[in-house]
């Protein structure tokens, strides 16, 4: 029976070889004579989706631990030359985690473009079937929207007035079934087109999924979420706002009592979407976990400075909950199980997105203070009083201290236009949009697809 491979359009060079450190699949081989035929079939086909959103270079560390030694909250002091690249802003062309990232984005999305081309084209006509097709598409637009999130935030500048100009990433609509389709050379589309297809694609997903799901399954709310993540970064304070009071009034979302109960084993009713990992299917086996980066019981890379300690006020819950003591160091204590599930949006995330963006409407300052102090309170901390500016930079503390090592800040920072340090415990900084802090396109890329153009600073 023929053998169908997919490959990413544009990456066929880079499949030809890879450093010793970067372990990527080449493609994926799947008889698609059988796939696409059965309720089953397209069921284990979503499943390979969420797979690639797990792998340890998207949602499983990377995405998170990339963005996170990107700024100044955290010490990085491990040996791996392509994260200290990125922690000192001195990334080279060929830097391991930039072409992880890329590649295996791109390679998660032609997961999802393979399973909406044979939606679109199925003949499949049975009760069962018929009752999953909607979710199962909006899992898969989902997926391929919150990636091209990532991708673009990544390899683009932060969205800003010059971002119809700006250089994005590759949109890829199709999914790719033969190595000739590795001729097409995608060009890339501006920061402003790819956040259009972001918000397209979680558009169609609210729309088809489910409104209630177990946390690690992408659900109405899950994209709602994500919907007002990305309107946040846009500034689209309007449209910010109503995703996220859609999630904190109807989702049926709830604050953990203690902070620390978010990043257990199983997920809690704070968590909107998150990745799984279980005792026996995690990155941790691979040497690969965020654990094996954060815990000072693993490899002990990534630390939590005095500075950061003391953005907390005395009584804090989250200065006792968060962060452990070892060896007369500070660590975070949210990624320390090798089998916790990755919380990616969390309800809290919903109401300080709120805070923000009332805050920026020039609305009642009454309700952004309000949708801040739930966090407080949740922290043990009183409410808090104060007004303009004062208000505004309260809100942004308090993102900066609920989401530290979650992979937040950075994006925060060039949000609201404030410099951005370094994670070697320096004062230095650099400017919110300097080309440092966007990756380089992997060179392997650029050779192989003259329609790629290289990032400013590389």
């Amino acid at each position: 029976m023929k053998k169908i491979y997919i490959i990413i359009v544009f990456f066929l060079a880079f499949f030809t070889a890879c450093e010793d450190e970067l372990d990527t699949t080449p493609f994926q081989s799947i008889d698609e004579n059988d796939v696409f035929t059965s309720l089953s079939g397209f069921e284990n086909a979503i499943t390979g989706v969420y797979d690639g959103l797990q792998d340890a270079d998207v949602y499983g560390a990377n995405v998170i631990q990339d963005a996170e030694i990107k700024a100044q909250y955290v010490l990085w002091g491990g040996s791996f030359t392509s994260y200290s690249e990125i922690s000192a802003k001195e990334m080279a062309t060929v830097n391991a985690e930039s072409t992880r990232l890329w590649v295996d984005g791109y390679f998660a999305i032609n997961s999802a473009n393979k399973v909406l081309d044979a939606l679109a084209s199925s003949d499949l006509n049975t009760p069962e079937f018929n009752l999953e097709k909607d979710r199962i598409k909006g899992e898969a637009f989902f997926a391929r929207g919150i990636l091209y999130y990532e991708l673009v935030r990544n390899f683009g500048l932060p969205y800003n007035a010059s971002s119809s100009t700006d250089p994005g990433v590759p949109i890829i609509l199709k999914g790719t079934s033969n190595l000739t389709d590795a001729q097409e050379m995608a060009g890339r589309a501006t920061v402003n087109q790819v956040y259009d297809q972001v918000i397209s694609d979680l558009k169609e997903a609210e729309v088809l999924l489910p409104s209630v799901t177990n946390a690690v399954r992408a659900s109405m709310y899950s994209a709602k979420a994500f919907l007002a993540r990305v309107y946040l970064s846009k500034k689209d304070y309007t449209n910010a706002s109503n995703y996220a009071n859609e999630v904190i009034d109807n989702g049926g979302f709830s604050l953990d009592g203690n902070p620390a109960s978010s990043f257990g084993p199983a997920s809690t009713q704070e968590s909107v979407f998150a990745i799984i990992h279980t005792s026996t299917d995690n990155l941790s086996n691979d040497n690969a976990g965020l654990n094996d980066y954060f815990s000072p019981l693993e490899r002990a890379d990534i630390s939590i400075p005095q500075s950061t300690l003391d953005l907390f006020a005395d009584g804090d819950l989250r200065l006792s909950s968060l962060f452990i003591e070892v060896d007369d160091q500070m660590w975070s204590n949210k990624w320390i199980a090798d089998d916790a599930n990755l919380p990616i949006i969390r309800l809290a995330e919903m109401y300080l997105i709120s805070a923000e963006s009332l805050y920026e409407l020039g609305g009642s300052e009454g309700d952004a203070s309000d949708m801040l102090n739930v966090i407080r309170n949740r922290a043990s901390l009183d409410d808090i009083t104060v007004t303009g500016t004062d208000l505004r930079d309260s809100i942004r503390m308090e993102f900066i201290r609920e989401f530290i090592a979650e992979g937040h800040a950075v994006y925060d920072l060039q949000r609201w236009q404030l410099p951005v340090g370094f994670s070697d415990g320096s004062l230095a900084t650099v400017p919110w949009n300097d080309p440092s802090l966007v990756f380089p396109i992997p060179q392997r890329e650029i050779d192989v697809n003259p329609n790629l153009g290289q990032n400013p600073g590389y």
